[in-house]
C-alpha cells in the first residue's frame, strides 16, 4: 500500500485539538503518535500506517508526535508558529510530507515543500496553509525528538 491510499483509508478523523481558537481547529487529524507535553505516548496507531511509519522511520532516529491533517476545499491553518506548544523544547527536527498538493493550495511557510516528498520543516516561524482547491488537502506532519 502507498502513503495516499493508508491516508484515503482513514474512516475516523477527528479534531486536531480539544481547545478551542487554535490555529487547526479547521480540517481535521488522525494522530499517529500522539504525545503528552512530557513525551508520555497517549496514543499509538502505526500499526495503521505501515507505509507512512516506514517513511517517517527512514528521516527520524526517534520518532515523537506524528499526525495526518486533512484540509477540506476552504479550509485553513491559521498563521501560527509552533514555538510555544508545549513539546517544543523536545524536537530536533520536524517534517512535513504533503501528499498531491492540488491547484490552489497556498502553503505559507519557510522554504519550498513539493507534493510527495519529505520536506525538512521549520516550525519555529510563522506558518499558514489555505486550501484553495476543489479537493482535499492531505499532509503528514512529524517530529524528530530528543530521546525520551
Amino acid at each position: 500500500m502507498d502513503i495516499k491510499t493508508e491516508i484515503l483509508n482513514i474512516a475516523d478523523w477527528s479534531p486536531h485539538s480539544t481547545k478551542n481558537n487554535t490555529a487547526l481547529e479547521e480540517g481535521k487529524t488522525k494522530w499517529i503518535v500522539k504525545m503528552l507535553d512530557d513525551l508520555t505516548i497517549i496514543e499509538d496507531n502505526r500499526y495503521e500506517f505501515p507505509t507512512i511509519d516506514k517513511m517517517m522511520n527512514s528521516v527520524v532516529n526517534n520518532l515523537g508526535r506524528s499526525y495526518v491533517h486533512r484540509l477540506r476545499p476552504g479550509d485553513s491553518i491559521r498563521k501560527h508558529n509552533d514555538s510555544k506548544i508545549g513539546i517544543a523544547p523536545f524536537i530536533k527536527q520536524r517534517y512535513q510530507y504533503f501528499v498531491d498538493i492540488p491547484r490552489g493550495v497556498v502553503i505559507n511557510c519557510e522554504g519550498n515543500p513539493k507534493s510527495n516528498e519529505v520536506f525538512l520543516f521549520n516550525h519555529l516561524v510563522d506558518h499558514s496553509y489555505y486550501n484553495g482547491s476543489n479537493e482535499n488537502f492531505y499532509m503528514v506532519v512529524f517530529d524528530d525528538i530528543l530521546g525520551n
